[in-house]
């Protein structure tokens, strides 16, 4: 398990892969206050038992976000693909629930 010292923190994980999430599937945001985007790869059982995928639309309610942060959930128009090409950026929220930066090629 990774482990992160403060909740809410950028750590650099080396790997390759690529995250895809289809359209029409529901996903889950962090959203800094830069109005970086990092979507949720898991949730996690370890500090809230009772969660399960049909609980997190409301997750938001239940986090302690940084001032300026927010939490969305949203339905995707089009397919999503969240490439690492040899390094991702992700953290994980105060329930040890994880996500992966957005990185927006332009």
């Amino acid at each position: 398990m990774l482990e992160i010292e403060q909740n809410f923190t950028e750590v650099s994980v080396y790997r390759d892969n690529i995250w895809i999430f289809k359209k029409g599937e529901q996903i889950y945001l962090l959203i800094d206050t830069d109005g970086n985007e990092y979507i949720m790869q898991s949730f996690s059982l370890i500090k809230d038992a009772s969660m399960e995928q049909s609980k997190l639309s409301n997750l938001g309610e239940k986090l302690n976000l940084p001032v300026g942060w927010r939490y969305e959930s949203r339905v995707l128009d089009s397919e999503l693909r969240v490439p690492a090409n040899g390094e991702a950026i992700v953290l994980m929220d105060n329930l040890s629930n994880t996500y992966q930066k957005i990185i927006h090629i332009d």
